[in-house]
């Protein structure tokens, strides 16, 4: 057996042994995909002692049920997986998650739910091609490297999956290759029982190469990915044809997807490998195999990094501002050259502010309604197809794939970025947003037309349940500013938090009010004080609380009103300050059904509990009782 099957075969026992002992994985995908992980990392460019090199190749394992193959690749290549981390897979605490996680050294991206981590590496393509235009100069490649994904069917089949793939064919991202392990089984059964396409074809009607390997030998794949490399205008797939659980008693059938072999099982594929080594032993000349390429690879890093102490001297300015970019530097909070007390929508105050608060790493873009929601920066050119200098994505209708492909950007490091969409379809993106807010990293999601006020445009378009699913994410901050102070403040915070941020903006103009940057920035500030009761309001209803005020001094009642953009930095404040902002009858004004209000035990919140229908803004607000004259007389007879 030459060095190269054993290491393959030594991958295929090992992913096994760690399923086993931890009594739980996935020994389908690892069996039958060991010699596409030996020959993706045989040709990355990686350095396991600098792991996380900005030029380095990245990698994005779609099917993260691989996770078992992906950790004892990981450990081979000489990663900061020891073999005690591989027997602990999937147990408390261990760094081999059941599936992949970021905060284990050499992995990319989290994934686990099917499709992410395709979208995540169009991301991450997008990124190196935008950084090379910004930073290559002449002979001097300081960002060269390629992306690649790890998929199985079930990421092809998956729709976030498909929208990503749409727009890297659509973008020319040439440095983007897919690795499809093509075993036609899914959990449930054969592939063909849920799904005939011809995945060749759909990949070449989307501008993409497709490369497919009949044989899953470590040879043919690594002929196909150095062509794949070669690639002039075109992401390339490579589809590899394998069979699911090789070696094992069930090899090509669905049972052995997701159920450990067993001893029997282990003593069966051993004896078919003719693997005969000890348990968790990784052989000596696997080692000495593996260790050239290893060597192979860290010499290059090391050319690029002499390389780039080239460039420092020949492009000063350049190389400094690239280590900026790479530190990811905090923006100052500052006030703005803008007119505060006037008339205006959260969604035209923050286009206003984008436009003055010029960060020059930051790439972003919306589902096709940058006209409508604002998001976008005035002046800044297209990330397009023959031009991938410019900073605004035009993402199309594909709110599922933009939430992803954003965290791809930002895990690639470098850059800071940003999506948006409609508040009501913020729901195509929660898997991405949960993946952000898991991951912790600093996505920032611009969701406008912020309540039931968006009126004619019917039930469909009026958020109702979104803002408080959206405040259930734990690591998200929810903001729904309500002035144009506020806005500055939602967005510096985006801007300097590391992790992710949801700006909910207004179609609707919202009435001025003065506030202070500082307060703003706390989350929840004394806008007007009293002694009698507190309101709490947020967004659009701030104003109306502020005239709830009014109208209850005739009452003889002196209230509090506090606006409070964002609950989640709030809470972070000290006690003493919560104390002194929120005391006595509480009560909240915000056109949301979120019972998360609850939690500061208030008498009531005026929102809305049902969704809209087609009518005016005032018609809505007065259908659900968020009026100024309702709101008194309701708190006054509570006060009764």
């Amino acid at each position: 057996m030459n060095s190269a099957t054993l290491t393959i075969n030594y991958l295929r026992v090992q992913s096994a042994n760690m399923i086993d002992k931890a009594n739980s994985g996935h020994p389908g995908v690892c069996l039958g995909a060991a010699p596409v992980f030996y020959s993706l990392y045989k040709n990355m460019k990686v350095d396991a002692k600098d792991p996380q090199y900005f030029n380095r190749d990245r990698l994005c394992v779609s099917a993260g049920h691989a996770s078992a193959l992906l950790y004892a690749t990981l450990n081979l290549f000489n990663y900061d997986i020891d073999m005690s981390d591989l027997k602990m897979f999937k147990r408390k605490d261990s760094i081999t998650t059941g599936h992949p996680s970021i905060k284990t050294v050499g992995i990319d991206t989290s994934t686990g739910p099917l499709g992410q981590g395709i979208a995540n590496a169009v991301g991450m393509a997008i990124a190196e091609a935008f950084l090379s235009k910004k930073f290559n100069r002449d002979n001097y490649r300081i960002f060269d490297h390629y992306t690649y994904a790890f998929c199985g069917d079930g990421d092809l089949m998956e729709g976030v999956g498909l929208e990503a793939i749409s727009l890297a064919g659509n973008l020319k991202l040439n440095k983007l290759i897919v690795l499809y392990d093509s075993n036609e089984v899914t959990l449930e059964a054969n592939l063909n029982v849920s799904n005939c396409e011809n995945v060749k074809k759909k990949f070449m009607a989307q501008n993409w190469n497709v490369i497919t390997v009949e044989k899953n030998t470590h040879k043919a794949i690594s002929s196909a990915i150095i062509k794949a490399q070669k690639s002039i205008n075109k992401p390339t797939i490579i589809i590899v044809k394998s069979i699911i659980g090789y070696g094992s008693p069930n090899a090509g059938s669905h049972v052995v997807h997701g159920k450990p072999l067993g001893a029997e099982g282990i003593k069966y594929l051993k004896e078919k490998l003719n693997y005969t080594y000890p348990d968790f032993v990784v052989p000596e000349s696997v080692k000495s195999h593996i260790e050239k390429f290893v060597n192979i690879s860290k010499h290059k890093i090391d050319d690029e990094k002499l390389v780039l102490d080239s460039y420092s001297r020949a492009y000063p300015e350049e190389y400094k501002e690239l280590q900026e970019w790479l530190q990811n530097k905090p923006i100052r909070n500052n006030p703005l050259d803008l007119d505060y007390n006037r008339e205006i929508s959260s969604r035209q105050a923050l286009n206003e502010i984008m436009a003055q608060v010029r960060v020059a790493n930051l790439i972003g873009g919306t589902a096709d309604v940058a006209p409508s929601t604002l998001a976008y920066v005035k002046g800044n050119r297209d990330f397009c197809p023959d031009d991938h200098s410019g900073s605004y994505i035009h993402y199309g209708v594909r709110e599922h794939a933009m939430g992803a492909i954003q965290n791809g950007i930002i895990l690639h490091g470098g850059l800071r970025s940003y999506s948006s969409t409609f508040l009501s379809f913020s729901n195509y993106m929660y898997p991405s947003i949960r993946m952000s807010t898991l991951m912790d990293i600093p996505s920032i999601y611009i969701f406008s037309h912020d309540s039931i006020a968006v009126g004619v445009d019917g039930s469909t378009h009026q958020p109702v349940e979104q803002i408080g699913q959206l405040r259930l994410y734990p690591n998200l901050n929810v903001i729904r500013p309500g002035n144009i102070m506020e806005t500055l403040a939602s967005y510096y915070t985006a801007l300097n938090s590391q992790n992710p941020t949801a700006i909910i903006t207004s179609r609707q103009n919202l009435q001025p009010y003065k506030c202070t940057l500082q307060d703003a920035l706390k989350g929840g500030y004394v806008l007007e004080d009293g002694e009698d009761i507190t309101i709490i309001a947020t967004g659009s209803e701030v104003n109306i609380a502020l005239q709830v005020k009014d109208k209850l001094k005739g009452k003889k009642i002196n209230a509090k009103v506090v606006s409070m953009p964002c609950i989640e930095i709030f809470e972070k404040q000290p006690k003493s300050y919560k104390d002194k902002v929120l005391n006595g009858k509480i009560y909240v004004i915000e056109a949301s059904n979120d019972n998360i209000w609850y939690r500061y035990n208030i008498v009531k919140h005026y929102g809305v509990n049902d969704y809209g229908f087609t009518g005016d803004q005032k018609e809505l607000y007065e259908h659900f009782n968020i009026t100024v004259d309702k709101i008194v007389k309701d708190i006054v007879n509570t006060i009764k």
